[in-house]
């Protein structure tokens, strides 16, 4: 059953990150037994959109969850390699807090919006958010500039990706190199304009992307 976590969320390496942890902690049992989760999905509930003048990525959001529940309390065996799949959405409300959901089976969670964007990538996988192979592929894909105002992002890594590595792993590296469709430049994409992340990883060669358009705004 998922559960929920008040407080304010906050993203990895800013001020409030130690005081978040500290609340999800002493909130989260520790894991009991053998692991039998394969994925989780978190949904945020931001009081503001900004804090102190900077936007909230989703996956600078995830991290901290992840460095507690994995990390500390021993959920996936202790270790990130046993995610198979994450989901990740972000809104504005009240309370502010964090719902928690663990799973032992395959994701049933859909992005509802317009596809805009679904391509299949077979080239190197990003290393840092500037990497050029993929947001070049992407701009000859025939996408330049941003076109939508928010975004949900579906992506399937190779079996071999810790995708539950956020800070210096593939998947943060892949978003930040999206820039060409959700909008930005390289190394400073608008990435606080994806509102639904997932993020999974199956037997194959390639890195699969899905994209949505879940707004009806279009700039």
């Amino acid at each position: 059953m998922p559960f929920f976590i008040k407080g304010e969320p906050a993203t990895f390496a800013t001020t409030s990150e130690k005081v978040w942890k500290q609340i999800l902690a002493s909130a989260i049992p520790l894991c009991q037994g053998v692991n039998k989760y394969s994925g989780i999905a978190l949904r945020f509930t931001l009081s503001s959109p900004t804090r102190n003048g900077h936007s909230f990525d989703l996956d600078n959001l995830v991290e901290p969850v992840f460095s507690v529940i994995i990390g500390e309390k021993g959920y996936f065996s202790g270790k990130r390699t046993n995610l198979l799949w994450w989901y990740a959405k972000k809104n504005i409300g009240t309370p502010a807090g964090v719902e928690i959901e663990l799973s032992g089976g395959s994701p049933l969670i859909r992005i509802k919006g317009t596809e805009i964007f679904k391509g299949e990538y077979n080239g190197e996988l990003p290393k840092s958010a500037t990497s050029e192979a993929l947001s070049s592929w992407l701009i000859s894909q025939g996408f330049r500039e941003r076109r939508h105002e928010r975004y949900g992002i579906h992506l399937i890594f190779p079996e071999r990706i810790n995708i539950g590595e956020i800070a210096t792993g593939a998947v943060k590296a892949t978003i930040d190199c999206l820039w060409p469709i959700i909008g930005g430049k390289p190394g400073a994409p608008e990435d606080w304009r994806i509102e639904e992340l997932m993020v999974e990883r199956k037997l194959n060669q390639i890195l699969q992307i899905k994209i949505y358009e879940i707004s009806r705004r279009i700039i």
